[in-house]
């Protein structure tokens, strides 16, 4: 996995100025993917519903990210941003889901995957979305200024 260094070096994330509007709509797609995700799992459908939670995660980080006023251009940079410039609780969350999705994309039986496993996954989703949402109300623009130098330290 690359560093947040490197990604910077290769301009895969930057610093932009906060977008608001930008993380409202993020935001909103992240608590409608949970809503698919759940049809999903009602329908018998539990790999798909896994796609969905693990998307609502990253749009909910995404979010926070246009909050703060970073873009990222690379799979791993929710994961690696999370980890160094915000909680590594929500990166665990985040890492442990994507664990899941590289499972699925390996062919594996579908028979293995169950709704047992979907409703885990959006449980985790929701619990990320919840957690970002709380957090993005608290982001005030000195809280946007630290997180900015600190990446810039990066």
């Amino acid at each position: 996995m690359p560093t947040l260094k490197n990604l910077k070096k290769e301009g895969k994330v930057k610093l932009k100025k906060p977008n608001q509007e930008i993380s409202d709509l993020y935001l909103k797609k992240a608590n409608e993917c949970i809503t698919a995700a759940n049809i999903l799992k009602t329908e018998n459908l539990p790999e798909y519903s896994i796609l969905m939670s693990y998307n609502s995660m990253i749009k909910s980080v995404y979010s926070l990210f246009f909050k703060i006023g970073i873009t990222a251009k690379q799979e791993y940079a929710p994961l690696i941003l999370t980890n160094v410039l915000f909680r590594k609780d929500l990166a665990k969350i985040l890492r442990t889901a994507k664990n899941q999705i590289n499972k699925q994309t390996q062919l594996i039986p579908i028979t293995t995957i169950t709704n047992n496993n979907a409703e885990k996954t959006i449980k985790q989703a929701a619990e990320l979305l919840f957690s970002i949402e709380m957090m993005l109300k608290q982001i005030d623009e000195d809280e946007i200024s630290r997180i900015q130098r600190k990446f810039k330290l990066i």
